[in-house]
């Protein structure tokens, strides 16, 4: 089961929710209990990726930069890898 990102409209609440992609628009608020929700674009984080991939270098591929980690093993990354 996919987790959604909701925003409630009456309170103004951001929020996850864990449930099937047909009810995922039947969502209520957790904060107020409103059915007025939208469900929101989620951010898809690549594996081992690098900066201007389009989809993120995958583990074992050929491509240039490989290795792993948060930041494909190229050093100079902001978490300090």
């Amino acid at each position: 089961m996919p987790i959604h990102d909701y925003l409630c409209q009456d309170c103004n609440q951001r929020f996850e929710a864990l449930t099937t992609s047909a009810k995922a628009d039947q969502v209520a608020c957790p904060s107020c209990t409103s059915a007025t929700t939208r469900r929101l674009i989620s951010v898809i984080a690549g594996v081992g990726g690098r900066a201007g991939d389009s989809y993120g270098a995958y583990a074992g591929s050929t491509s240039s930069g490989g290795g792993g980690g948060c930041c494909g093993g190229a050093g100079g990354c902001a978490c300090g890898h």
